[in-house]
């Protein structure tokens, strides 16, 4: 008589491999840790729209301050470090985001951010560059996929901005089945991110559309 645990074994250590893999991927993403400042996160609950939770992430580095809006289904685990991992909570793609210490976000520099970044992804395909707002400033960003066996094909996103604690620098790795759905997360994050160089930030509740 056949055993009806091992199919479920073998699911369980499939999914245990692919988890293992995509944090690795995760990893990957954060480049030279060596330039990254300490950074204080907290997950701050806010109000409630309809069934929906708004939450939303404070982070603190020195004397400066950022917040923006944690992504629907998306978890964060709020502590102390020198990169924010935002994960989705089907594991089908992570966002972080860090400031790097030294260096500028436009111009040669951001050409130079990019090439070291393909650099690492030498199997990197249809490559893209990118613009984005964040904070006030204009992000520079490039994307692309990348094949990761057996994980498959991913999107990868890096996007650097200039602020006054240094560079922020956004990450985005996921699988090519739920891309649009980490786009719009990231995009989440980065519309709704805030920093308070130019004074005391200012939380504006979501209107309830209900």
């Amino acid at each position: 008589m056949r055993s009806l645990h091992k199919p479920w074994r073998l699911l369980a250590a499939l999914a245990l491999l692919t988890a293992t893999l995509l944090q690795a991927q995760n990893q990957d993403l954060a480049g030279d840790t060596g330039l990254a400042r300490k950074l204080e996160i907290t997950v701050q609950p806010g109000e409630i729209i309809g069934r929906e939770q708004i939450v939303r992430c404070l982070v603190k580095c020195g004397t400066n301050q950022f917040l923006f809006m944690l992504p629907p289904n998306v978890h964060s685990s709020g502590a102390a470090s020198e990169t924010v991992e935002l994960t989705a909570n089907d594991g089908s793609f992570y966002l972080s985001f860090r400031i790097l210490a030294s260096g500028s976000a436009s111009g040669d520099q951001a050409g130079s951010r990019k090439a070291k970044t393909l650099e690492r992804f030498p199997n990197a395909r249809n490559v893209e560059e990118f613009a984005m707002p964040v904070a006030g400033h204009e992000g520079n960003g490039v994307q692309f996929r990348q094949e990761r066996p057996p994980v498959g094909s991913r999107l990868i996103r890096f996007l650097w901005a200039p602020c006054a604690a240094g560079t922020l620098e956004f990450s985005l790795s996921a699988d090519s089945k739920h891309s649009a759905v980490a786009m719009q997360a990231m995009e989440c994050v980065l519309l709704s991110f805030q920093s308070d160089e130019r004074g005391k930030i200012v939380v504006i509740p979501r209107p309830d559309k209900t």
